[in-house]
């Protein structure tokens, strides 16, 4: 597996069993709402997670450049087809 990969199923793997709280708090939304939105939009401290997940993962792992940076799954799947 290419290094990016491994770095992100490493955090990924430190993750396993996460579950967003019963109002759908989580870590994820919650970094993204105060690290990555410029507005801190609260929306996304509960807002679906997944893509959030694997912007947070990566900025983690320290690969944001080679993963990209995407709160909708949408918007990320275009952007992987133009890189």
């Amino acid at each position: 597996m290419d290094p990016v990969g491994q770095k992100l199923l490493e955090i990924a793997k430190d993750n396993l069993g996460y579950t967003e709280k019963s109002d759908g708090y989580t870590k994820f939304g919650d970094w993204w709402a105060e690290k990555m939105d410029s507005d801190h939009n609260p929306y996304f401290k509960t807002a679906p997670w997944c893509d959030m997940f694997l912007a947070w993962a990566a900025d983690q792992a320290g690969v944001a450049d080679q993963a990209g940076q995407f709160a909708a799954t949408v918007k990320h799947a275009t952007w992987f087809r133009e890189h």
